[in-house]
């Protein structure tokens, strides 16, 4: 059964879900279990590990009560960085998932804008010496140490799949983590599922990565279609349209596309970031900014797999 979509307001879109539009990770879970063994792009995973990004939003003992209700039934350990960096690793029975939580919870509609403005997107070399996203290298590095070190102990104790995820600034993280993951054989990664994800790195940074990768853009979302310059677009693109079909590819000319690459430049970017942190709770959010909501994520893509909306 399809569900329906949140309103546009700010207090129905801002993660984690609440009063204004409660929503339930991992419904239905039992009938439709996430496949870690599917490394071609399945629709159910992806819903799946859109639920699992869009969770990473929430308070740690939220995580982890989700996580403990069968049939997940998965451990879990939270990190966290100095400035902010935030991610989680559940491992069950069969799989490992490893998940970057996106902007700041209290700021998410006045910082999310602030992903591609911030002075730390001017690249920098990482070890293997690419340039990438100097934000996000910095973001995985306040956390990577501690993350590698648990993930090899579980790989140890037993080998499975391990998947990674994020939104928006998590997707970016979870990139750059994919792709130090590459030279990493002690942690198994199988691919990765990176939903709303600004641009990362550059050409070589792109081409490193060779596991399973998939890029989601939801419609409008404003932060999908920011001029990557410098940088490559990772992974295969999966476009959600407005009306929930899923497409390989960008469409040529949607109306609701049209120039949305001149409103929302770095510098209206930066505008926004300013003006969302003005709005009240119930303020209207318009179509460039909402799709950006994980939730829509978590949601159209749910709506495409029980639809069969395959591309």
């Amino acid at each position: 059964m399809t569900k329906p979509l949140p309103p546009m307001t700010i207090d129905a879109l801002r993660p984690p879900p609440g009063p204004a539009f409660p929503y339930s990770f991992f419904e239905n879970v039992a009938d439709h279990p996430f496949d870690p063994s599917k490394r071609d792009f399945d629709l159910r995973n992806a819903w799946w590990l859109s639920d699992a990004a869009f969770l990473a939003y929430s308070a740690n003992a939220d995580v982890e009560a989700t996580f403990a209700r069968p049939p997940l039934t998965a451990d879990l350990r939270c990190f966290a960085g100095h400035h902010g960096t935030s991610c989680y690793v559940a491992t069950a029975t069969d799989w490992i998932v490893l998940a970057f939580r996106g902007t700041e919870v209290d700021n998410f509609w006045g910082t999310a804008f602030d992903v591609v403005t911030d002075a730390r997107v001017v690249p920098a070399r990482d070890e293997h010496g690419d340039f990438v996203h100097g934000g996000f290298l910095q973001g995985v590095n306040e956390v990577w140490q501690d993350v590698r070190q648990y993930i090899a102990a579980q790989q140890e104790k037993k080998v499975r799949p391990l998947w990674i995820t994020g939104h928006s600034l998590g997707a970016g993280l979870a990139t750059i983590a994919a792709n130090r993951c590459m030279t990493d054989p002690a942690l198994h990664a199988a691919g990765l599922y990176a939903y709303a994800s600004p641009p990362v790195g550059d050409r070589r940074f792109a081409e490193r990565i060779t596991l399973p990768a998939f890029r989601f853009a939801n419609n409008t979302d404003a932060l999908s279609h920011v001029p990557y310059g410098p940088f490559t677009p990772v992974g295969r693109l999966v476009f959600i349209d407005r009306n929930g079909q899923l497409h390989g590819e960008m469409p040529s000319a949607p109306a609701e596309l049209i120039g949305v690459a001149e409103q929302f430049g770095i510098g209206a970017l930066s505008a926004a970031s300013r003006f969302f942190r003005t709005l009240e709770p119930a303020g209207v959010l318009p179509p460039p900014i909402a799709d950006h909501a994980p939730i829509y994520y978590s949601l159209r893509l749910w709506n495409a797999y029980v639809g069969a909306s395959l591309f």
